[in-house]
């Protein structure tokens, strides 16, 4: 699961229905390129294209200026803020999530037990062979044990908190990265913090 170009999608709405209120007419493409940072009009086409397929925005082809507004995504959705914690250094423990100093909100439909969501940006390449990059935003589910197989975020006994694949076998733990060129890490033991149900990526 991943809302991946939802971010910019949302951006670029939001900018189409400033503009109508303001102005009474909807912007140019170029107009939303100047205004959310693109270069490309066929990357601002293609994210029109989604919302008008999600039921958001109606265009006619025979103008430049013929983008509709049909339905507020904000207004169709409930929402709850989910704290964002952009380094994982930051996490030593359940309780550190509290510390959190920002939140993002996500509809309450995007994953089941939203109230146990956090989110935590990506600074490494460890999951890049399944495509998370370093600077996405993983969406993490607070809990004290996964099943084989899960992404986790667990903190070893040295103190360092990963986020690695989590492997229970022949009396340890294998922690696995998703990138081949960097090896997996054999632990005796090691505290679960929560495991990877989704994540997304902010396009610019």
């Amino acid at each position: 699961m991943r809302t991946s170009k939802g971010i910019k999608q949302k951006e670029i709405y939001k900018f189409i229905k400033n503009q109508i209120n303001s102005k009474g007419y909807p912007p140019t493409i170029r107009e939303i390129c100047k205004s959310v940072g693109l270069n490309s009009t066929s990357t601002v086409y293609n994210h029109l294209k989604a919302l008008e397929k999600s039921g958001f925005i109606k265009r006619n082809f025979d103008s430049a200026r013929s983008i509709e507004v049909i339905k507020d995504p904000l207004n169709d959705k409930k929402l709850i803020n989910v704290p964002v914690i952009n380094n994982i250094k930051d996490i030593t423990s359940i309780s550190s999530l509290k510390n959190a100093k920002c939140s993002f909100p996500l509809p309450t439909d995007f994953v089941e037990n939203h109230n146990k969501l956090f989110i935590l940006k990506n600074t490494d390449k460890s999951m890049i062979d399944i495509n998370i990059l370093d600077g996405d935003f993983f969406v993490i589910e607070k809990t004290n044990s996964v099943e084989n197989g899960d992404i986790a975020i667990v903190i070893l006994t040295t103190g360092t908190t990963i986020i690695r694949r989590f492997f229970k076998e022949n009396g340890h733990i294998r922690l696995q990265p998703e990138n081949s060129s960097m090896k997996s890490l054999i632990v005796d033991d090691c505290k679960i913090i929560g495991k990877l149900v989704g994540y997304y990526r902010a396009y610019r």
